[in-house]
């Protein structure tokens, strides 16, 4: 393995042979797992400035790796924007991906092309959706030549999540979850949201994950990762007993944005973007209710 690399591309390892590279993009957080004999390293989630690339690819190259396998978590626009750098590579993603990348890819495509041109960001190759070339729909041990990895799909933040666990490290990637920039963000469902929360706790308290690397934010170890679960299942309560006790005085949305505020959280309270996550979810909470906007 060469340290040295790492050093140069700016990963962290923490685990034997499994590396995180943090991006100035979102704190987004890319990983690495080695796997035997010099064979194909695993990425997760690969990006995202072409500076991140390619060190990733440095280290790739450093460590004999050779084309890498991929796996993404979901198709959100900024966890999918590195893959087109090996166009080789098998990626992996959950069997709801194709689903959601197709309808979300004008939406894709528009968020990744305005971050690229407020940044000045020139991309080569050009961006494209990616297309797995293997799916997963239950849990799954992965096939491939290193460490044994538990892929697990993970529905809340989008109905196409999937986890990483690196077993015998006990290393969890854990997609847009357990963020500690971050309230949830629930793109899909509260109740998947309340399940993939019920089944980090249940990896932790189990034993069988002890280290968390969110999507965005800090890596962590088993007792601030049962904090960031139990903070977040408190919000998701909260702000569910709000929506139901507020709809009694209040019956549009406007209304319940208005006083959106109402609804108290320390992750994120003075990021804009992170307050109109907070305001996507109380839409989509008040839609449940009945209530449109």
């Amino acid at each position: 393995m060469n340290h040295s690399a790492a050093e140069v591309a700016g990963a962290r390892e923490v685990a034997g042979g499994v590396f995180v590279l943090t991006s100035g993009a979102y704190a987004l957080n890319s990983g690495i797992v080695l796997g035997w004999q010099e064979g194909p390293a695993l990425l997760v989630d690969p990006g995202y400035f072409p500076g991140d690339l390619d060190r990733i690819a440095a280290f790739l190259d450093a460590n004999g790796a050779g084309c890498p396998r991929i796996v993404l978590t979901h198709s959100d626009w900024d966890h999918v924007a590195g893959v087109a750098r090996w166009p080789g590579a098998g990626v992996t993603a959950s069997s709801a991906y194709p689903q959601r990348a197709a309808v979300a890819a004008d939406a894709i495509h528009r968020s990744l092309a305005d971050f690229d041109a407020k940044l000045y960001v020139r991309r080569t190759p050009p961006f494209s959706i990616p297309s797995p070339s293997s799916l997963v729909g239950s849990p799954s041990d992965m096939v491939w030549d290193g460490p044994a990895i538990r892929l697990l799909p993970a529905g809340g933040h989008t109905p196409d999540g999937l986890m990483v666990l690196v077993r015998e490290h006990r290393v969890l990637f854990a997609g847009d979850h357990t963020s500690d920039l971050e309230i949830p963000f629930v793109g899909d469902s509260f109740a998947s949201y309340r399940d993939t929360l019920g089944r980090l706790r249940g990896l932790f308290t189990g034993g069988r994950a002890e280290i968390l690397v969110p999507g965005h934010g800090t890596v962590c170890g088993r007792g601030e990762a049962l904090e960031r679960i139990d903070e977040d299942q408190e919000y998701l309560a909260r702000l569910e007993s709000w929506i139901h006790e507020t709809r009694r005085t209040v019956s549009t949305l406007e209304g319940l944005l208005d006083r959106a505020d109402e609804v108290v959280f320390r992750k994120g309270w003075d990021n804009p973007e992170v307050r109109a996550g907070h305001c996507a979810n109380i839409a989509l909470a008040a839609r449940l209710h009945g209530i449109a906007g």
